[in-house]
């Protein structure tokens, strides 16, 4: 698309192209519980590679400011790595009540 063919409220922020087709919504909710899970963090991991390297090659330059696209993969990585830390949590958790029930 074109920048004269946008209106300022359509406006793109960003293009990623995804290069695998993705599977139907309905494929999706056909999937177990863990292929889901897989689907979504390779979809996850995916995207934050993309957007990392659309951040270096942005020609949009800047001095004191990150540019959007490192602003986009910071908080897609500060999201992944947060979901991360409670996932680990919750377990660590549930390994103590457990030991506690055994004693």
């Amino acid at each position: 698309m074109e920048s004269s063919d946008c209106s300022p409220a359509q406006a793109l922020i960003f293009y990623l192209e995804i290069p695998v087709k993705l599977p139907s919504w309905n494929e999706i909710l056909g999937m177990n519980h863990w292929r889901r899970k897989k689907f979504k963090d390779e979809l996850a991991k995916g995207f934050l590679s993309a957007l990392r390297a659309s951040a270096n090659d942005c020609s949009m330059k800047t001095t004191y400011a990150k540019n959007t696209m490192s602003i986009f993969a910071d908080t897609l990585e500060s999201y992944l790595a947060t979901k991360q830390a409670k996932r680990k949590l919750r377990q660590r958790s549930a390994r103590l009540k457990k030991a506690k029930k055994k004693k």
